[in-house]
């Protein structure tokens, strides 16, 4: 092998190994939503919950996560007691929000992130495994993509900074 070959091979190495690093690696912590979209098979993009999303997906070392995809600034309701709720303010909230948690398991071979739901505002979730393409870009950023029959689903997460809190 001449010099040249060998420094290829290894610089390929190393940036394989940052790779699968920061893939699994780079998973915990705070994400908020910066766009959420789906890409009909005719090509059309839909945004479901806006051109300005809200959310937040949360990575926890010990395996566990949480998704929460919103509008921005979603319709009160007329009362502060969600018993209260209208059928169309409860239908209406239905449209703009979805949020599911359970665990979660990396595999950077074949660069998917697997969400295994426990709980849903979508009951049909439940138990089951939703699997997500993933890659981040340089700018911590988490693109996380689902190929359906209705379409490519793309969120794009930006990490979030850590807070302290007042402590140091």
């Amino acid at each position: 092998m001449d010099r040249r070959s060998f420094v290829r091979a290894s610089v390929g190495t190393v940036a394989m190994s940052a790779c699968e690093r920061r893939g699994s690696e780079s998973f915990p912590g705070s994400w908020g939503l910066v766009s959420y979209e789906q890409v009909l098979p005719s090509g059309e993009v839909l945004r479901p919950f806006g051109a300005s999303p809200s959310g937040m997906i949360l990575y926890l070392a010990n395996g566990y996560m949480s998704a929460h995809l919103s509008v921005n600034n979603p319709a009160r309701f007329a009362s502060d007691d969600s018993f209260q709720a209208t059928a169309e303010e409860a239908a209406k909230a239905w449209q703009t929000y979805f949020g599911y948690w359970g665990t979660f398991k990396v595999d950077t071979e074949k660069a998917v992130v697997v969400h295994r739901v426990e709980g849903s505002s979508f009951s049909n979730w439940i138990g089951t495994e939703q699997v997500r393409h993933f890659r981040f870009d340089w700018a911590d950023r988490l693109i996380l993509e689902t190929p359906s029959s209705s379409g490519l689903f793309k969120a794009i997460w930006q990490r979030k900074a850590a807070e302290t809190n007042g402590r140091a």
